[in-house]
């Protein structure tokens, strides 16, 4: 695919994005984002004043949410069963770690992840999230379509080894959103499609650590495991739209980093053409980008 049909897709694309998601209606779902992503798992209550009509403080009473109505409220908004055998979410950190998952969830919109898991039931395949202990070989989470499709998340106590957050859980709904992209348009054309904006780069599965430079390959890639493959090249960049979105956001407006702006916004294009149009949050970096390069040259 030249690099002229590219463009010309992408504008098609984003003008019917924009079409349906004006500035306000992404600004207020952002904010609205932010706001409730403290609250999915407290319920904060303020304190009320005492009987001499002192201010008083204000108390921050916390109401811990049980993994048990947790799990309930997933399935209920979402068909997403949760799994948690090695009782993960019932240790210490479980409240950080629902709270991490209520934050993945809600860069999402539930109309997606509704439309997701509507797809994979009909084929006859339960969407499951499995919480586990971390193994010893380093993973963080994997995303597998077998029977089920099952996005399993790794929890270690080292924040590095950690793969209960939002970043490898949005990485992980990168995969499981791209199976059903592959569904409608083949492996083929969708390795195609991400090649083309590759250049002269190709995809290394052994190498691709040692060959990163941010400077060169970031122009292209949002990090250097997305170099391994095109599955990777596509869920790094919903990785990297979770952890650095300003990051990302001064990535995209730069014009030498034009290939990645491209990829980013092709990756959005086809979650809505084959998924969902509805706004949602994780795109906002490149909505702003895009504001950016349709602004006339100085």
């Amino acid at each position: 695919m030249t690099r002229k049909i590219l463009l010309f897709i992408l504008c098609l694309m984003m003008a019917a994005t924009l079409a349906g998601c004006g500035e306000d209606v992404w600004e207020d779902n952002y904010q609205q984002n932010n706001e409730d992503r403290d609250i999915g798992v407290y319920a904060d209550t303020a304190g009320e004043q005492d009987d001499e009509g002192d201010s008083g403080k204000a108390a921050d009473s916390r109401e811990i949410l049980s993994v048990e109505n947790f799990a309930a409220r997933l399935e209920a908004e979402y068909s997403i069963l949760l799994e948690d055998e090695d009782g993960v979410l019932s240790g210490a950190a479980g409240q950080m770690l629902m709270g991490e998952i209520d934050k993945g969830f809600k860069l999402f919109s539930s109309g997606f992840i509704r439309k997701m898991t509507d797809f994979y039931s009909e084929y006859d395949s339960q969407f499951i999230l499995r919480i586990k202990q971390a193994p010893y070989n380093g993973d963080q989470g994997i995303a597998e379509w077998e029977d089920d499709i099952t996005i399993i998340l790794y929890y270690d106590s080292d924040p590095e080894l950690n793969g209960v957050t939002v970043p490898v859980m949005v990485h992980e709904f990168g995969h499981a959103a791209h199976f059903i992209v592959e569904e409608y348009i083949g492996e083929a054309q969708s390795e195609s499609d991400m090649k083309a904006f590759n250049g002269d780069f190709s995809y290394d599965k052994d190498h691709y650590d040692e060959l990163w430079d941010e400077e060169i390959h970031g122009a292209v890639f949002a990090y250097d495991y997305g170099m391994s493959d095109y599955y990777e090249d596509i869920a790094t960049v919903f990785e990297m739209l979770a952890e650095e979105p300003e990051k990302m956001h001064s990535r995209l407006i730069d014009t030498r980093n034009e290939p990645l702006f491209l990829k980013t916004s092709y990756i959005r294009g086809i979650m809505y053409q084959y998924i969902s149009n509805e706004c949602y949050a994780i795109f906002e970096p490149l909505y702003h980008a895009e504001e950016y390069w349709r602004q006339p040259a100085a």
